[in-house]
């Protein structure tokens, strides 16, 4: 008996519906990378809803950014002499008033910090889809693309969400990028906006974009002189007033302390390129360097506009990640534009009409992509007793009569409804400088005489702590906080918690 279709159903239909015959190796393995390509963007998406309102740092240094936004919501200057209270970052401001803006409508946490972080890799990874979908004029590699930024979360060290600069830096650089690819007149003066906001978020942007700059004004000096004019101007102008405003400290901080830290770590520059490049973006890395070769030959513009930016954050990524404290989120630059040249390699690559068993090879090596930069997403989510055991810590500081410090966590004392004081982080940025300064002996000294004097009715710091000046001497070990197990362990960065309690040693009296 002839099959018949229900009612409602119109045979010419049915009959555009796939049919068995027509899944072929090459149409599986197509869909088995549009799949797995989804399917690690939907991870990033997933492990980010689950922990954007933990209430404790996910790194260690989450907390220092949310306690300049703290001051932001106060109406206190983010950019001073250094201190025991309080000690700026080395960061440009843009990051940290957006997200006091966030704030003032979310509320004060680490949420809007946050929120700025998410919205912000939404935003690159777009960038990177419309640039890719531009330039091959197709959705299938700019999709690859995007979906290859999101799956390097784990290896870029599971920061793309953090309360931290890059996120939002990396959004204003590839939009700079964007912008600049563009042939509308105005299009030079976006992506020196751009720039300009980058540079305002975090400073690597200044070495990302030169290569750019000297590029524009090699092709084209008029749209070279709109982008470098139009950057500078913005970032010139911006720095000025911060920089008035703060009495000189802007300067010092943004730029004067960078430039005296040259404690690199020679040897990372050759395991750079196993660790960070080969290891994890082999695939990715042969497929930009065939679409760049193939690119020298076909339309040598077009090879150096993006040599200049692969060559600009090579560079930056470079020089950041071989510093000591350099983390695997310096690579964010240096990922996104591999992600870029991998969707180009590959439009580059079916458009040469391969046999079907090169596309199928393609498709493999694509998944082989993915596969490796594959992770366990459950290990990125806070547990009930990482809540639970900062709950009970914030109840312990709180009921400490006195101010508490804790160098690595101040954002504690802040729940703890206590003073916060400086961050160690930002303390050893300003120490480690190699020249001497007035902030450095200021800060050396008012760490020195407020530890001599025992201001503190408890100190607790890290198990990996590095030694603040007098500690031993004028304190005493008293002993530990109770966790249950790993908890409360950030889950990226440095493996450290506070536990170690120190208390006054009245026996001992400041000379």
């Amino acid at each position: 008996m002839a099959f018949k279709p229900p009612n409602g159903i119109h045979m010419s239909l049915l009959n555009r519906l796939p049919k068995l015959k027509d899944f072929t190796g090459e149409r599986l393995l197509r869909m088995a990378v549009i799949i797995i390509g989804a399917f690690s963007a939907i991870t990033y998406l997933w492990v980010v809803l689950n922990r954007i309102s933990y209430p404790f740092d996910l790194e260690w240094i989450e907390g220092g950014m949310t306690e300049i936004v703290r001051r932001i919501l106060n109406g206190q200057s983010i950019y001073t002499a250094p201190g025991v209270n309080f000690t700026p970052f080395l960061y440009p401001p843009l990051y940290f008033y957006l997200s006091a803006l966030v704030a003032k409508i979310t509320g004060f946490s680490f949420f809007p910090l946050r929120l700025v972080s998410l919205a912000a890799s939404c935003i690159s990874g777009a960038a990177i889809f419309a640039i890719v979908r531009r330039e091959a004029q197709e959705e299938f590699p700019a999709f690859i693309a995007a979906s290859l930024f999101f799956g390097m979360f784990h290896v870029t060290g599971a920061w793309m969400d953090l309360a931290r600069v890059d996120s939002l830096f990396l959004a204003f650089l590839l939009l700079a990028f964007y912008f600049a690819r563009a042939t509308q007149p105005s299009s030079a003066a976006f992506a020196g906006i751009f720039a300009a906001l980058a540079v305002l978020t975090k400073q690597t942007a200044l070495i990302i974009c030169l290569p750019l700059a000297i590029y524009l004004f090699l092709t084209d000096w008029k749209r070279g002189l709109l982008f470098s004019g139009t950057a500078a101007l913005i970032t010139g102008g911006v720095t000025l007033w911060f920089n008035i405003q703060s009495g000189g400290w802007y300067v010092y901080y943004v730029f004067t302390l960078l430039n005296q830290q040259t404690d690199w770590i020679i040897s990372d520059i050759w395991v750079f390129w196993n660790r960070d490049l080969i290891a994890p973006l082999g695939i990715a890395l042969l497929v930009s360097l065939f679409f760049l070769g193939n690119l020298f030959f076909d339309d040598c513009r077009s090879f150096f506009f993006w040599a200049s930016l692969l060559a600009g954050c090579l560079v930056g990524s470079i020089l950041t990640r071989v510093k000591v404290g350099g983390a695997e989120n310096v690579l964010f630059p240096l990922y996104s534009m591999l992600a870029i040249l991998f969707g180009l390699g590959i439009h580059n690559l079916l458009t040469l009409k391969p046999k079907a068993l090169y596309k199928n090879l393609l498709y493999i090596a694509i998944l082989f992509q993915f596969i490796i930069l594959s992770y366990n997403p459950l290990t990125q989510i806070p547990s009930q007793a990482d809540i639970n055991a900062g709950n009970n810590l914030v109840q312990y500081i709180s009921r400490i009569n006195g101010e508490v410090y804790i160098p690595n966590h101040t954002y504690l004392s802040t729940l703890a409804n206590k003073q916060p004081f400086a961050h160690y982080s930002a303390v050893w940025d300003v120490l480690r400088g190699e020249a001497q300064s007035d902030g450095k002996d200021a800060l050396t000294n008012g760490l020195s005489s407020a530890i001599c004097h025992q201001e503190f009715s408890a100190i607790i710091v890290d198990d990996d702590w590095y030694a603040l000046p007098g500690l031993e001497t004028y304190y005493t070990y008293t002993g530990s906080i109770p966790y249950e197990g790993d908890a409360f362990f950030p889950l990226t960065g440095r493996h450290s918690r506070p536990i170690n309690i120190y208390t006054p040693n009245k026996s001992v009296t400041c000379p």
